[in-house]
């Protein structure tokens, strides 16, 4: 008895040490200005119209990190601590991506239940933001209004990072050569869902910064065009466009790279002698979502340009899969190749071991001869 009232001060200590070492990490953060949700200007060049290194490695995640228990924990414990509505929803997009990360991992391992898991819980952080979104307390003031829009567009430029994270894991996932088809296809499906959901997401918090535009006109005596273009000037604030420009670009330049792998590969076929009409037929639709994507990028319509440029995972795996196919098909001609040669060597070599019985034979005759 003694021994387990031990364990379980021990335990109850080691607990409290966990959240006394956290609170001052979690305060501090929610008096600071953090980066998704910033309202300063620093992190944007405007000559020449650059980010800061911690928005770029945001938006270059490649998830390729461990996440431990310890990590996760350290994390959800941040969250108790937190009782501002837009920050617990930005620190639940830090650890939706955290979710993301240990969805891989437990992919290339091939540990269905245990990805699907954290998917789930992906999701449902995903939910929980958008509870948050809707509750977000509406000010009866102009000012008090402009900072529930601006509170808004923070969440927007970090969903749009976090959306972007998925649109690469879709791409890592479609590419991981350790996986089956039915599995990136299983995969491929769970990750189109949380997909969905961040996209819905998007709806409800574009909904809500409508609605608090139509408050801010009430309030401040202002038409829609003057309203547009204060909300305008606080997404100038947190650099928006320019988070968003990043990511389009950045996404049409993989799609580029992925096209000039699969031309590259429609030369080596055709040198072989391959049929490659239905990769030729893939290249051409590639290429004209390349070039729409690059006309809206060019119009500096980057959502749209997104949007569009998501049909390049569905294309990815379509042409990769075509490439496997290929691949398949000259391992299996290479084999039957292979087997016939074999078959004719053996064939040969029993010719030779007859001939040479005949040779033994005929000198044993003529000896006896």
């Amino acid at each position: 008895m003694q021994t387990n009232n031990t364990e379980l001060a021990l335990m109850t200590g080691f607990t409290l040490a966990m959240v006394l070492l956290a609170m001052p990490l979690v305060f501090a953060e929610e008096n600071a200005t953090t980066m998704l949700i910033s309202t300063n200007n620093q992190s944007l060049e405007i000559s020449n119209q650059t980010l800061d290194n911690e928005t770029m490695q945001e938006i270059n995640d490649d998830l390729n990190e461990s996440v431990s228990d310890f990590d996760m924990g350290m994390a959800k414990l941040g969250l108790w601590f937190t009782f501002n509505q837009e920050k617990k929803a930005e620190k639940e997009l830090k650890l939706a991506r955290l979710e993301l990360i240990r969805a891989r991992v437990f992919a290339k391992n091939n540990n269905t239940v245990a990805m699907e898991n954290a998917l789930e819980a992906h999701d449902r952080l995903l939910e929980k933001i958008q509870t948050r979104i809707n509750s977000l307390q509406e000010d009866s003031t102009k000012e008090g209004t402009k900072k529930s829009v601006d509170k808004l567009i923070g969440l927007e430029r970090a969903i749009a990072v976090h959306e972007a994270r998925i649109q690469k894991l879709k791409d890592l996932i479609a590419s991981d050569s350790n996986l089956t088809e039915e599995q990136i296809a299983n995969i491929q499906e769970k990750l189109s869902k949380a997909e969905n959901n961040t996209e819905h997401l998007k709806d409800v918090q574009e909904a809500k910064k409508e609605k608090i535009k139509t408050k801010l006109m009430a309030i401040g005596n202002m038409s829609e065009d003057e309203a547009e273009s204060e909300i305008h000037d606080l997404e100038d604030t947190q650099n928006l466009s320019e988070v968003k420009q990043v990511i389009a670009e950045k996404r049409f330049s993989e799609f580029e790279e992925h096209l000039e792998e699969v031309n590259q590969k429609i030369s080596e076929l055709k040198a072989e002698g391959k049929n490659t009409t239905a990769l030729e037929k893939r290249i051409g639709e590639l290429e004209k979502i390349a070039e729409e994507a690059r006309a809206l990028i060019q119009d500096g319509k980057y959502d749209d340009a997104i949007s569009k440029l998501k049909q390049f995972s569905e294309s990815k795996k379509e042409s990769e899969k075509e490439m496997r196919e290929q691949a398949r098909e000259q391992t299996k001609k290479a084999n039957e190749i292979s087997k016939e040669q074999g078959k004719k060597l053996k064939e040969l070599d029993k010719k030779k071991l007859g001939e040479n019985n005949s040779l033994s034979n005929q000198s044993l005759e003529d000896e006896e001869n």
